[in-house]
């Protein structure tokens, strides 16, 4: 019997040594794999390029501020811990949770009240992302598709409007692909036509990559308020251009 006993425990320690070459192998698989597709070369490279961009990075005392207007694009960015105090969730049709700031709600609420109304019928799919949500698109992006790529198409972490709590993606309810096919829906061009009345602007229009540095995105619009709006609509300006006007 203690024979018997002896062997099994032997056989026991045997299964466990066993399990943990496996769990010690499998680690070292997973750490090389990661390191050849670069994905902690990807991340680390934005913690060594944060010194070049804290240069005109921001934070909530400090930031690219003109007529009162946050600037937020590939060179002007927010600090890791920026999140408005004011965010609620937003109260039109959405896809989802959505969050912004109080004055943008509001007026986003009454542009899709009166939209409504003329039989348009649109869809806020994006609202507020946090630093760390940004964090993790890019560096998916960058995973997927290389970081050339994803600088072209991505924000990096701080530097998305959409930390701002002030842009929004809309589309239509009929209408859920955001691609530039987007135009040519009645709800688009309702948008385009209309929003500025609300506070919002486009803020990536055709024709204006090299200013925006971002290609055309029918569906993202920004709040500035109507003090600002109306300018920028009527003289068709950029965000970038009109701040330095």
């Amino acid at each position: 019997m203690a024979k018997i006993k002896r062997k099994t425990r032997r056989k026991i320690k045997r299964k466990i040594l066993i399990g943990g070459i496996i769990l010690i192998f499998s680690v070292i698989t997973i750490r090389g794999f990661i390191e050849k597709h670069n994905i902690n070369n990807d991340k680390s490279n934005i913690t060594k390029e944060k010194s070049s961009f804290n240069n005109k990075s921001v934070d909530s005392t400090n930031y690219k501020n003109t007529k009162n207007i946050i600037l937020v694009n590939k060179d002007f960015g927010l600090e890791r811990g920026y999140e408005p105090e004011d965010l609620e969730r937003v109260e039109v049709t959405t896809n989802k949770e959505i969050l912004l700031r109080r004055e943008a709600n509001e007026n986003l609420k009454r542009m899709f009240q009166d939209a409504l109304k003329e039989g348009i019928y649109l869809l806020a799919v994006s609202g507020y992302r946090s630093y760390e949500y940004q964090e993790d698109v890019y560096n998916i992006e960058v995973y997927t598709n290389g970081t050339e790529y994803a600088n072209e198409y991505v924000a990096k972490p701080g530097y998305s409007e959409h930390q701002t709590g002030l842009a929004v993606d809309i589309l239509a309810v009929n209408y859920t692909d955001m691609d530039e096919n987007f135009e040519n829906t009645e709800e688009c061009r309702w948008l385009h036509n209309n929003m500025h009345k609300y506070g919002f602007i486009l803020r990536y229009p055709k024709g204006k990559e090299n200013v925006t540095g971002y290609n055309y995105e029918p569906w993202h619009i920004r709040y500035v308020g109507t003090d600002h709006s109306y300018k920028i609509k009527e003289e068709g300006l950029t965000l970038e251009e009109y701040l330095d006007y």
